[in-house]
């Protein structure tokens, strides 16, 4: 029988496993997150897939289809100019064999741009340029070694590219196609043995990677992370404590970081009660509030909205 691959266990999830081993297994419950980021990241590996095959493409309606901006693709198109002037490959599969694992199992990816003489991988990075760090190169490391190992090369060159800075944009590595192939395989391994574990053994690590990882609502280690700093409510800093001149830009920056969570939760529930409310006067229904009073839709008998020819309804709330 097939060993079966957690949803998790993807070349793309393997930045967030070299910061949290035990992001994996918390986010099996949980669905992936699907948002305009990944929209516009969709749009752009159409439009840069259709640039390296020297194909038309109609940019207003990429971006039509995936709802998103049509500026801020024109924007990434003109600003950058590399284009491959040797044989390639434009979304390219590529499957990584992890025979050092109990039973050993493969993982499959999509590489953006796979170049054949000299070899080299090329990764769109369609996110923000000020969210890099070196955990970022693990994607890219696993088409590198997947790739290096079905043309039997010792190296290959991986280019991350930031498409917002255009041509400044570029970063490089060389991988030793050996030498990552066992230290990705010991990372993965990591991350899968965290599931014979129990909750307070598991290796946590709150991190940038909490932005992208499904599991951050329920996560015990952002839970024990806001408790410990909630807990700088009570501190004067007249007196010292726990802020001093070392680690006040860490706190600040968390504080910081807090305030722009609670912003978007709260535009979000915002939008949640709105949409709540605009389905209740659809359907006729009612539900309860967080404050225990009902809301339901009322129809008045005799009346009716003249435009729409239809039944005069109203949202009421008990009290």
């Amino acid at each position: 029988m097939p060993t079966e691959i957690p949803r998790w266990l993807r070349p793309s999830g393997l930045p967030r496993l070299s910061l949290c081993p035990a992001s994996g297994v918390e986010s099996e419950p949980y669905p992936d997150a699907i948002g305009p980021a990944a929209a516009l990241g969709s749009a752009w590996h159409e439009i840069a897939r259709q640039r390296i095959q020297r194909a038309p493409y109609d940019l207003e309606a990429i971006a039509r289809l995936h709802g998103v901006s049509e500026e801020t693709l024109r924007g990434w198109d003109e600003g950058l100019s590399w284009m491959p002037t040797v044989d390639c490959e434009a979304e390219r599969p590529v499957v990584l064999p992890l025979p050092a694992l109990r039973p050993p199992i493969e993982i499959g990816g999509t590489a953006d741009v796979v170049l054949r003489d000299p070899a080299e991988i090329v990764d769109w990075k369609t996110g923000s340029p000020d969210l890099y760090s070196p955990s970022q190169w693990w994607q890219l490391r696993a088409y590198g070694v997947a790739y290096g190992l079905e043309i039997g090369a010792a190296e290959i060159q991986l280019s991350l590219c930031y498409v917002q800075l255009g041509d400044r944009g570029w970063r490089h590595e060389t991988c030793r196609v050996a030498e990552m192939h066992a230290e990705i395989q010991t990372l993965i391994a990591e991350a899968m043995h965290q599931r014979s574990l129990p909750l307070e053994e598991r290796r946590y690590r709150v991190d940038d990677c909490c932005t992208y990882c499904p599991a951050r609502p329920g996560c015990p280690a952002r839970t024990q992370d806001l408790r410990s700093f909630l807990a700088l409510e009570a501190i004067d800093p007249k007196r010292g404590g726990l802020i001093d001149v070392e680690n006040l830009e860490q706190v600040y920056t968390r504080a910081a970081e807090i305030d722009r969570k609670i912003a978007q939760i709260t535009r979000a529930t915002q939008a949640a009660k709105a949409a709540c409310m605009e389905l209740v006067q659809q359907a006729g229904g009612s539900f309860l509030c967080e404050d225990g009073s009902e809301l339901w839709v009322v129809e008045v008998a005799g009346k009716a909205v003249a435009y729409e020819r239809k039944p005069y309804r109203y949202l009421r709330r008990s009290r």
